[in-house]
């Protein structure tokens, strides 16, 4: 369970808590507890207030849920406070072992992102590409949730995390009591699917969302996607910007997919970057149907208007609306595969492709980007990183007198 500070919600003017956690389906509608709020770590007499449920995600089929608790304390002079326990009814009885309290940064005038947790081992090519393509349109900060990687993906994150770009934090999958140990896994839509693995992600997304809620602007994301503003934007805090300035009771926006499919030969063998090379199969209108029958936009969300959200959908608050991001003003590029094995995985095969302008004007700025890493220090030997070192060196020569 995360603790986050929260100046505004669900108590306005309250030193407020969200607490961000897995409850088990058989004993969530009888959940009572409440919060013990100190100063320092053990010492000191708590503070006590009852924990009231926000949300709770209701699917019948999972034996753990996503549950958003709150925990209010009245006192606006008590901004003191660090660390909070918990006990089912008294905190002079026995509670849990402290938990420091999250505290959001400012963000304001700022642009987020927040992806699904992170497991196993990541093309760390495509990822420092990534990162890179991220801060040039103006992303500020990526908070990263990671479960067990390898070494060459950590040390890729480790690098961002040094120089400000991202956040990152361990996280584990909850176990029902009684059952063994597992690990994350990639979710699904099939048979045999493992719907924990859904339920893993949102209660990540939402722990980022509350974490980054001094952000004007969060995007939930993942490493195979990206989102690029269209001329005359330059950076997604201007297209943001713009929308909430069209609509200003928004309290989300809905960003529709381009899908970009990575089967077969690349059509754009010149470029040096990874994610350029299947632009000429760029798909030339929004598909947001992937071949299940039902829309599956990403979301652009300001913190504190929302309550709740999922990797696609979200409950805004009280009197706040969802709308769509103009189309006009970005796009928004999935890379995935097509086809699994003879089977059409979706159904966007056959739509025609087009070359993508909105991202190639990046290109320069993007290569000159990754010609400044010090790949050394990434772990990228020549051979693992062949696209990034001719970058480097076609940018040194382009910058020659």
């Amino acid at each position: 369970m995360s603790a986050v500070y929260r100046h505004d919600y669900p108590l306005p003017g309250a030193f407020n808590l969200v607490l961000v956690s897995w409850a088990d389906s058989d004993s969530y509608q009888h959940k009572t507890f409440v919060c013990c709020l100190t100063k320092s770590r053990g010492a000191g007499q708590p503070v006590q207030a009852p924990a009231r449920r926000l949300f709770m995600n209701r699917h019948p089929w999972l034996s753990m849920r996503l549950a958003l608790y709150g925990c209010s304390v009245a006192d606006s002079t008590a901004d003191a406070f660090q660390f909070v326990t918990f006990a089912e009814a008294s905190c002079d009885a026995n509670t849990t072992l402290a938990r420091e309290i999250a505290f959001p940064a400012n963000g304001s005038n700022r642009f987020a992102a927040c992806v699904r947790p992170v497991y196993g081992d990541l093309d760390p090519v495509q990822l420092v590409e990534w990162m890179e393509m991220a801060r040039i349109v103006g992303v500020d900060v990526v908070q990263v949730f990671y479960h067990i990687l390898s070494k060459r993906t950590l040390d890729v994150f480790l690098y961002y995390e040094s120089t400000g770009f991202v956040i990152l934090s361990p996280t584990t999958p909850a176990v029902k009591k009684g059952y063994p140990p597992r690990g994350f896994s990639r979710p699904r839509w099939t048979p045999r699917q493992d719907f924990e693995a859904w339920m893993d992600g949102w209660v990540t997304l939402n722990d980022c969302v509350h974490r980054l809620s001094r952000y004007d602007f969060v995007a939930i994301l993942d490493f195979d996607e990206l989102l690029v503003p269209s001329s005359p934007y330059n950076t997604v805090l201007e297209v943001a910007q713009a929308a909430a300035h069209r609509y200003p009771q928004a309290a989300a926006f809905f960003i529709h997919t381009y899908v970009v499919p990575i089967d077969g030969p690349p059509t754009n063998n010149r470029s040096l970057i990874s994610f350029l090379r299947h632009l000429e199969h760029s798909v030339s209108n929004k598909l947001d149907d992937y071949g299940w029958g039902a829309s599956s936009p990403k979301i652009v969300v300001r913190p504190t208007r929302v309550t709740s959200l999922t990797t696609r959908t979200v409950l805004p608050a009280k009197n706040y609306i969802s709308k769509n991001l103009p189309d006009s003003s970005y796009k928004f590029l999935h890379y995935r595969r097509c086809q699994l094995g003879k089977s059409k995985l979706w159904r966007g095969c056959d739509i025609d492709r087009v070359r993508d302008s909105d991202i190639l004007r990046f290109e320069p700025q993007w290569l000159q980007a990754l010609s400044q890493l010090p790949l050394a220090r990434l772990g990228f030997t020549h051979k693992h990183a062949a696209g990034i070192t001719r970058a480097a060196d076609a940018a040194r020569v382009s910058n020659r007198p």
